[in-house]
């Protein structure tokens, strides 16, 4: 973008009240941003090698902030820079490594960079969203990331089966399983406790959560010495959906190693350090009871 500011004539050198001195390359509607509103912008960060730190286009998706308030015009980095664009805006400016790391960031310069190196942004204004727009966009990404985890999930469970040569069933959500052993009786319904005893494991086979002492025991794990069946009312969302969906195709007796898709387990969360974000789970379960 520096270079199209050497091939035309009106390209404008500014500075921001803060004393952040930005070049204009591509001049917008002119008309203050409002506060409560949201910038979206199209950014590229650079260092003094030309390295890419960070591209809006590379991710796929616009850089999307609140409009900064009145008390960042006489800041010192980029929200002072921020704070003066207008919708259509298309800009250049530097700072230094100091300032966007420790200043603005409060964070270390990391290391191998001189804190006294600069960094070129250019940005692009591309847009100006409501808060409704906001959360649209971002209910957008989720549904687009979760379909996306769906389908790498997907891959992931049946490239695991197919190496070890395991045949499982699979349900509409995407639930692999293979049973165990058959049960006896009426199947698990909604409202009713189940006992299980069960063993959780990742896919790589680390094990994480056993209601069985003795599967700790063989796999050096810690359960806190527990040794009974967890109680679970079935289908009311007190467990991971892949749980409630399983338990539902089980009765007295059953024994299933079932592979939960991570949209059926945690997502994007983790709920401890032994389970990352968009794990696959894999659970050995029994139901020892149905009350």
């Amino acid at each position: 973008m520096a270079s199209v500011c050497l091939l035309t004539v009106a390209c404008s050198e500014k500075e921001t009240p803060g004393g952040v001195k930005y070049k204009v390359l591509k001049k917008g509607d002119g008309k203050e941003v409002a506060f409560g509103q949201f910038m979206v912008m199209n950014m590229l960060l650079t260092d003094a090698k030309d390295s890419v730190w960070f591209s809006s286009k590379e991710v796929g998706n616009p850089v999307v902030i609140p409009v900064p308030d009145a008390s960042m015009e006489k800041d010192e980095g980029e929200y002072g820079v921020f704070k003066a664009l207008t919708k259509g805006d298309s800009i250049t400016f530097q700072l230094s490594a100091q300032t966007i790391f420790t200043k603005t960031r409060r964070m270390p310069v990391p290391k191998n960079v001189d804190e006294k190196s600069l960094f070129t942004f250019n940005i692009g204004l591309k847009d100006v969203w409501s808060q409704e727009q906001v959360t649209e966009f971002q209910q957008k990404l989720m549904r687009d990331n979760e379909r996306g985890q769906i389908k790498k999930d997907s891959v992931a469970i049946n490239n695991y089966l197919n190496e070890k040569g395991i045949v499982a069933q699979t349900t509409a959500s995407g639930l692999r399983y293979v049973v165990k052993k058959e049960g006896k009786g009426n199947l698990a319904t909604a409202g009713k406790t189940a006992m299980v005893h069960y063993a959780g494991y990742l896919l790589n086979g680390k094990i994480f959560d056993t209601s069985l002492a003795s599967v700790a025991k063989e796999n050096n794990f810690n359960n806190g010495g527990r040794n009974e069946p967890y109680p679970v009312v079935v289908n009311t969302g007190s467990v991971i959906k892949g749980w409630d969906e399983m338990l539902l195709l089980m009765n007295k007796g059953m024994k299933v190693t079932v592979y939960i898709p991570s949209g059926l387990a945690y997502g994007q969360q983790s709920p401890g350090p032994g389970i990352p974000p968009n794990s696959i789970l894999m659970f050995d379960m029994e139901v020892m009871d149905i009350k």
